[in-house]
């Protein structure tokens, strides 16, 4: 199973794309995930994931990823979960209860769906943007 890059931004450093997040204490780095008992040169543990601290002047490019889509003919917007689908929000409560997903609250409805589901129709945008100097929103 494969599962879709996360929404947010990303790095290319050696030629492999990164997910990009702000280090604690400041900073960036990217992130792999912790598949193996030790880190690989230049990487520490953190929780689930290796990190690696990075600068403008090792990466390569940063994109900003995105996702928007409908289910079943409602406008949701999406973002990949670790089971290989994706989760589901839309502010159109009435159409998105209508065809199936949970409201979760009185303006919003949030469900899970698989990747493959025939009713999801979604499309991935990634938008080239500069190395962040200002920290993560």
């Amino acid at each position: 199973m494969r599962i879709a890059p996360r929404v947010g931004l990303h790095a290319i450093v050696d030629g492999r794309e990164y997910p990009l997040e702000r280090a604690q204490g400041g900073g960036w780095e990217i992130w792999t995930p912790a598949t193996a008992e030790a880190p690989p040169t230049g990487w520490g543990r953190s929780g689930s994931v290796f990190a690696r601290p990075v600068t403008a002047t090792d990466v390569g490019g940063v994109i900003r990823i995105d996702y928007e889509g409908e289910y079943r003919g409602v406008p949701v917007q999406l973002s990949p979960n670790f089971a290989g689908g994706f989760e589901l929000w839309s502010s159109h409560v009435e159409d998105a209860v209508r065809v199936g997903l949970t409201q979760t609250e009185a303006t919003r409805v949030h469900d899970a769906v698989a990747a493959d589901d025939p009713d999801l129709v979604y499309r991935q945008t990634r938008e080239p943007v500069p190395f962040p100097t200002a920290p993560a929103a």
